[in-house]
């Protein structure tokens, strides 16, 4: 069972399966240019803004078209960087977060969304990316990262599990998934049954997932930033969907 295979062999259904409602990209791009804005002179030049884990594109389109900042996005996977590249044209490079490509000091502010720094299964990998992160800010460089901390209480095996659906005119999706916490990590173990007319041979598919996403309690997560040289912290909830930690060089 390969994992993470959303981002990678699957990736021309991320928009179906995990893509977050327009409505909910808009109002956190909204506030996030806002915050990078008001952070950042962009009188005389462009902000630049690097998207870590960029997925397909559809935060650093929507930054750049409504905001003065030039993004630069990576991810580490094949699939949705081919997306990204696909939708919009800020620079899209293939990186892992924990070891960038990039100059020291050369962005104004780095965006990490959708939890992605869950990805980073263990508190080191987490602390190599908040490095790597620092690294590439300029000195007054602006950390907004967006992460779901997890409770301070021990727990093991099942936590949940669901059915979804997903269609539009050409593909169905039917999906099972069973959530589970092994030790310090959350396991997301997903069953697709998918139809797709566009393919050459049309028929139902299955296909199997596995996303292993590190858990770190709120404060832990604050002890790594100022390990890494953060300053003035700051957690907001509204309005993304998890929690965002904006942190200053």
């Amino acid at each position: 069972m390969t994992g993470e295979r959303l981002y990678t062999d699957l990736a021309r259904y991320y928009e179906l399966i995990d893509q977050k409602p327009p409505d909910t990209i808009a109002a956190e791009i909204e506030h996030i240019g806002q915050l990078i804005t008001e952070h950042t002179d962009t009188a005389d030049s462009p902000a630049r803004v690097l998207d870590i884990g960029c997925g397909n594109g559809a935060h650093a389109e929507l930054l750049e078209d409504r905001f003065n900042i030039d993004v630069y996005c990576a991810d580490a996977n094949r699939g949705v960087i081919q997306r990204a590249t696909d939708r919009c044209q800020p620079s899209v490079t293939q990186a892992d977060m924990r070891s960038l490509p990039y100059q020291t000091a050369a962005f104004d502010a780095v965006i990490c969304l959708s939890n992605t720094l869950a990805y980073a299964v263990t508190d080191a990998g987490k602390e190599a990316v908040l490095q790597e992160i620092h690294r590439v800010l300029t000195p007054t460089g602006l950390a907004v990262v967006e992460f779901s901390p997890s409770p301070p209480t021990s727990y093991e095996g099942v936590l949940d599990h669901m059915t979804m659906t997903y269609e539009n005119e050409t593909i169905s999706i039917a999906a099972v998934q069973v959530v589970s916490i092994e030790s310090e990590t959350m396991v997301f173990e997903i069953e697709y049954l998918i139809w797709d007319s566009n393919v050459d041979a049309p028929g139902i598919r299955h296909e199997e997932d596995v996303h292993v996403l590190g858990m770190l309690a709120e404060d832990g997560l604050i002890d790594l930033f100022n390990q890494t040289g953060f300053d003035g912290i700051e957690c907001q909830e509204e309005p993304v969907e998890d929690m965002l930690f904006l942190a200053e060089k």
